[in-house]
């Protein structure tokens, strides 16, 4: 039986279909008209919040008001828990659940998202103009929203609902008050609120709950008594039905309850826990590690065969069990029943803890749910398990833009677990480097290479000097590109001879890279079309990407411009086709093709294109990527007759030049950048012959990318003539080229 949802949401695990449907009402529970036509008359404002206790009845409230208003608004769910604490999982998780009756909502969207782009630019807002085109209002529910607590995650829910169209309407459940500016909503009216003390049962929907649902038969001055003691609160007044209900003298257990004898949540959920048989006692307690239950799980983690049939039992006892689908496959214990179930747990069977964890670890990791496996072997504090669990998934999760979540894999291992463990070690050095940290990096490094490990490691790499290698090679280019880089990625390549290893295709990059920085052109190709080819063979879109986009560097510096434009256009072209068009880590695809363009003297076109390409690479931080694009556009403005904005570029790009402790070639590019602009600051503005109105024809169209012949069938002009005009304006502007001609024109202002 599959578990989870057919529209995946993030990364390699789907979305549990349990997460995007709202709870299932039983068929006895309490109506709250007036609530639901409370929430109804605000679904025009903005932002719609249920804060209160945990047992206040939030989330069934808003399962009520679904479904007594799906005939005139869909109603998107998402179910939060803590494993949602993280921002790609959070956006991913969120788009997947709006896709109700649109299995393709959002796919721009969520194509960003993995690739890591800016948030509000890429996700959000192209997110915002398909929901404005949606024929129908969407009610998008956002449950338990008080797990949420990364700021990344607050600030894009706020620009979403500050942005919200009129189809889209959104709806939290928290236990406590969210970050949000609420104020300014509420000053403009753009929020409908109902705290803990709208929540309170009223006397009359008491008496539904107790005689009418639980059959109990109080009087009107008992039920008064027990909404007094329990202030109205739902879940106080379930548990005390559920203990009246195993009570012969009901009256004197109310006039006990009434008296201020102990704590209302202790004494009430002793009563309805106690109440139960021995064998159901047992059940609730050792299934309640679980924040979702189905009859296969709580059959593997009690070693039992019998769990689907107590469920349905627990369900029609309304023993505090939520049904969360309408096949009644899987439940979730109410919060505050949860809780408490645990804390009797830890309280009679702590040894047992961890062998129920394991039992779960191990069934999830049979289900392909790795999350929760890694979860639970982490409870278990079973760091083999979690170590192997980690180390064979934590690839694909960092490629999606999770390297957060997998830091926190290993951030809930115990003290000391990652200094003990030389692949943890490299897994760490990894993070490290990906967080810029060089000093943690090479400690984690240095860890990893005086432990003791021998043979291939779980995530496909070869042994831990090969992928100590790979790091190195990595966090030395993304400072510089020089020998360093070079040492490390030859020595990686000469380590990692598998064909069929995961990384083949990355040391070829990474050689490739390390070569064409450190001014080895011709040296370069070889590994970088291995690395082309090794990474379409093994569906590494972005190995690709970037590889072309190398390849057209190489060829555009020895000089076969066509063979570069190639290369460019077919690494952009892979972007797109792979959904990786706002990827950071493509940006040197569009400085390929800028590069290009501004050598054809397509400058705005070229400006436009290296701009792009330098916001992405911005995002990633490797120096000699960002300096180098800062040069090459600095160069296309000082062309178009911007010197001044050109010198502020090159500025910027000398300080990135001087942060690399080994910068290859880019001292060089630097140099000669700033020569030109030396040069181009002392030619005398204004002296040169007036063109004719012919001429400066002919010259608008030489900085288009128009043949001479292809100018004259523009302007009516014979071949012949537009030689002629053109040889004029070389003479008249002093250059000897069509570019130069361009080149000169924008420096004195003529163009």
């Amino acid at each position: 039986m599959d578990h989870r949802v057919e529209n995946t949401a993030i990364g390699r695990e789907p979305l549990m279909v349990t997460k995007t449907q709202p709870p299932v009402l039983h068929e006895d529970f309490v109506p709250r008209y007036d609530l639901v036509q409370f929430l109804r008359k605000g679904v025009h404002r903005k932002l719609t919040l249920l804060s209160a206790p945990t047992g206040s009845g939030k989330t069934m409230l808003l399962a009520e008001w679904s479904a007594a208003d799906k005939e005139e608004h869909k109603f998107a769910w998402l179910s939060l828990d803590r494993q949602d604490d993280d921002p790609v999982r959070f956006w991913a998780n969120l788009i997947g659940s709006l896709r109700v009756d649109t299995p393709d909502l959002g796919a721009r969207s969520l194509a960003a998202l993995e690739a890591g782009a800016d948030l509000t630019k890429f996700v959000l807002a192209p997110l915002v103009n398909e929901l404005a085109a949606l024929p129908t209002k969407i009610v998008l529910v956002l449950d338990d929203y008080h797990h949420i607590r990364e700021r990344g995650c607050h600030e894009g829910i706020y620009f979403l609902i500050a942005h919200a169209p009129h189809t889209l309407h959104v709806a939290i459940s928290t236990r406590s008050e969210p970050p949000l500016p609420l104020g300014i909503l509420r000053a403009h009216g753009q929020l409908t609120e109902i705290r803990g003390e709208g929540l309170r049962f009223t006397s009359e929907e008491a008496s539904a709950l107790l005689n009418e649902q639980m059959a109990l038969e109080l009087t009107s001055d008992e039920i008064g008594r027990l909404v007094e003691r329990t202030e109205g609160w739902p879940a106080g007044l379930y548990l005390a039905g559920l203990s009246l209900d195993h009570h012969n003298d009901r009256h004197a257990f109310i006039e006990r309850f009434a008296g201020d004898n102990r704590n209302v949540v202790d004494y009430l959920a002793g009563e309805a826990i106690y109440n139960q048989t021995e064998d159901i006692q047992v059940f609730l307690r050792r299934t309640s590690i679980l924040e979702r239950l189905s009859g296969s799980l709580c059959d593997a983690v009690l070693e039992s065969e019998a769990s689907s049939e107590t469920l349905r039992d627990l369900e029609r006892w309304n023993l505090f069990l939520v049904p969360l689908d309408e096949r009644r496959e899987w439940y979730r214990y109410h919060h505050l029943f949860g809780e408490l179930l645990r804390v009797e747990l830890k309280s009679k069977e702590p040894k047992l803890v961890p062998t129920l964890h394991n039992r779960a670890s191990e069934w999830y990791r049979d289900s392909g749910m790795v999350e929760e496996a890694i979860r639970h072997a982490t409870l278990a504090r079973d760091v083999a398990g979690a170590k192997e669990l980690i180390l064979r998934h934590w690839v694909p999760y960092v490629n999606s833009g999770q390297t957060p979540l997998v830091t926190a894999w290993l951030g809930a291992l115990p003290d000391g677990a990652i200094a003990r463990d030389p692949p943890l070690c490299l897994l760490a050095a990894w993070l490290s480097m990906f967080g810029g940290d060089e000093e943690e990096t090479e400690r984690f490094l240095s860890l990893a290479e005086d432990g003791h490990h021998t043979g291939p490691l779980p995530d496909g790499t070869s042994s831990i000097e090969s992928g100590a290698a790979l790091v190195r090679a990595f966090s030395v280019f993304s400072a510089s590109g020089g020998s360093g880089a070079r040492a490390a990625a030859r020595r990686a390549v000469e380590l990692e001879t598998d064909e069929a290893s995961p990384w083949q295709a990355v040391v070829h990059l990474a050689l490739g890279y390390s070569l064409y920085w450190s001014g080895e052109y011709s040296e370069a190709r070889a590994p970088l079309e291995d690395a082309a080819r090794l990474g379409e063979a093994n569906e590494q879109p972005l190995i690709v990407v970037n590889t072309l986009a190398l390849l057209s560097y190489v060829e555009h510096q020895q000089g076969n411009h066509g063979l570069a434009e190639s290369y460019a256009r077919g690494a952009l072209e892979f972007s797109e086709e792979h959904s990786l068009a706002y990827a950071p880590q493509v940006g040197s695809a569009y400085v390929a093709l800028g590069k290009v363009l501004a050598g054809r003297s397509k400058l705005a076109e070229a400006e436009a294109h290296l701009e792009r390409g330098l916001e992405l690479q911005r995002e990633v931080g490797r120096h000699a990527e960002i300096a180098d694009t800062l040069l090459a556009l600095a160069l296309v403005r000082r062309t178009r007759g911007d010197t001044a904005g050109a010198r502020e570029l090159v500025d910027e790009a000398r300080g990135w030049v001087e942060g690399c402790t080994d910068p290859g070639i880019l001292s060089t590019l630097l140099t000669q950048a700033q020569r030109k602009l030396r040069r181009a600051s002392r030619q005398r503005v204004g002296q040169w012959e007036e063109l004719s109105e012919r001429e400066l024809e002919v010259l608008r169209l030489l900085a288009t990318e128009l043949s001479q012949r292809e100018i004259g069938e523009s302007l009516y002009l014979s071949f012949h003539t537009v030689h002629s005009h053109t040889k004029a304006i070389y003479r008249k502007l002093d250059v000897s080229g069509r570019e130069a001609a361009v080149e000169r024109a924008s420096q004195l202002g003529i163009l």
